[in-house]
């Protein structure tokens, strides 16, 4: 028989206590990553949830550290950038090699590397501020350049797909392009 359950649930107890006090299952399986945390805007959501199961004395956590998106270079350089700002990233690249340019640009260098690409939109810059996304753009659309900004919340994956193969430059937050990959990025730090 199905069951259907409408409450109205106040702050004294949030969704998430509610559902497993109300199914209270014998055992279950968890797929999670607290550092993915996108949505903690939305209804509530937050890591510490995922962050208190995982230390429940009863649950048994398995550590998924591979990545396979990343090449190890690219991995080892996101990782410092990480650590300094205070947060460990302690996945493991499987697969070798990545090229990474460091270095301090000017803005003439930086223009003239998106002049050499065919297409605009193999093109990232992220920034860790909407001032310094505004600043870029403004830069960008100075010298003809397309650009466009977006955030990924509440977008279809048809949308983001169509967004990211728009033939301009993305300007984004350097937390706005989580889970985007372009092959070609610049991180802009003013």
């Amino acid at each position: 028989d199905d069951i259907e359950v409408e409450i109205n649930i106040k702050h004294s107890i949030n969704e998430y206590d509610f559902i497993f006090r109300m199914i209270n299952p014998e055992s279950f399986f968890v797929v999670g990553d607290y550092r993915q945390n996108i949505y903690e805007s939305l209804k509530g959501a937050s890591y510490k949830y995922i962050v208190g199961l995982a230390e429940r004395p009863d649950v048994i956590k398995f550590d998924l550290n591979e990545n396979y998106r990343n090449k190890a270079n690219i991995l080892q350089r996101a990782k410092q950038t990480l650590r300094a700002i205070g947060m460990v990233d302690n996945s493991r690249a499987m697969s070798l090699g990545g090229t990474v340019y460091e270095g301090r640009l000017d803005m003439d260098t930086l223009l003239y590397w998106i002049d050499t690409v065919d297409t605009y939109k193999d093109w990232a810059i992220l920034c860790y501020s909407n001032e310094d996304i505004q600043w870029m753009m403004n830069e960008l659309k100075q010298h003809n350049i397309p650009v466009i900004n977006f955030n990924q919340k509440q977008k279809t994956k048809k949308e983001l797909d169509d967004l990211v193969n728009t033939n301009a430059v993305k300007v984004l937050t350097v937390w706005g392009a989580k889970g985007l990959g372009f092959p070609n990025v610049a991180v802009y730090d003013s």
